[in-house]
């Protein structure tokens, strides 16, 4: 069996650290690098899209462009490796899943913040004693791509990553309320879910310019013991073990290997839909 060659699009942080991982990733290659600045890379998209020695497609780009290179790597017979979230909504991830399973090709959604150690061990402890009550509070900077989302009212969006947490802990989650106080230099959104059980969910995001990035999870397990706190623990090797699990879903043609189901995907982008448009009509209200 030949390797698997791999393209990577997009040299930002994420796109340099697949580069780096796929040297020494046995049984794959990296074939060639895609970039805006034509200087950085070594394919141009035509080039990677007709390549045959091009099995996988790593899109590492800004959030906008996921879906439609997503689509034109399947359309060209390539396996996707897509940085999340997959789409900016549930229904066009929903129409590139039905493209992947009718070309029989793998798309696969980087979610690597549910592969931290801290993330696994909060998992294992909700699994052993069902969460009652959980509270996630996040704090962050707020410029570039994230104005041009919020300014969208893609709220949901925004907070695709903190979803993805609370539904692995405690999905699946249904939207209770959501409401957002927006401005020109950020804003502050508050969301009530309930999850499996009755465990009552609550996320407060906020961003402003110059905010620092902050994470707090708390809440009770059903016998009422608090949920653990954890220390900080190594995060190193992230991108690496999602390369694996990608390649892992190739070698296989399903999902063994993957680390969060595609329903999981779909499931938490309708929540994040449903969440931007509650939101927005609070502000708008």
């Amino acid at each position: 069996m030949r390797d698997l060659g791999f393209v990577v699009v997009g040299l930002g942080r994420a796109g340099r650290a697949r580069v780096r991982d796929l040297q020494g990733l046995p049984g794959c290659r990296l074939v060639g690098t895609v970039s805006r600045r034509p200087e950085a890379g070594t394919l141009s998209l035509e080039q990677a899209l007709r390549h045959p020695d091009v099995d996988i497609a790593v899109i590492a780009t800004e959030n906008a462009r996921h879906a439609p290179l997503a689509a034109a790597f399947l359309r060209a017979g390539k396996h996707a490796l897509v940085d999340f979230p997959l789409a900016q909504d549930a229904a066009t991830a929903r129409q590139l899943f039905d493209l992947a399973r009718e070309r029989g090709l793998c798309l696969h959604t980087e979610l690597i913040g549910l592969l931290t150690p801290d993330h696994a061990a909060l998992r294992a402890a909700c699994r052993n004693r069902r969460p009652r009550q959980l509270n996630l509070a996040f704090t962050g900077g707020f410029d570039g791509w994230l104005a041009q989302e919020a300014a969208a009212g893609r709220w949901g969006n925004l907070a695709v990553a903190r979803l993805h947490t609370l539904w692995d802990l405690a999905g699946p989650l249904v939207l209770q309320d959501a409401a957002v106080q927006a401005d020109v230099d950020g804003y502050l959104l508050q969301a009530h879910f309930v999850g499996q059980d009755g465990c009552l969910v609550q996320l407060r995001e906020e961003r402003r310019p110059g905010l620092p990035r902050g994470r707090a999870l708390t809440g009770t397990l059903a016998d009422g013991s608090p949920l653990p706190e954890l220390p900080e623990m190594a995060q190193a090797g992230l991108f690496l073990r999602d390369l694996q699990a990608c390649v892992e879903r190739v070698h296989s043609g399903n999902e063994r290997g993957a680390y969060v189901a595609d329903a999981a995907v779909l499931a938490v982008l309708d929540l994040a839909d449903a969440l931007s448009l509650t939101a927005s009509r609070s502000s708008a209200g």
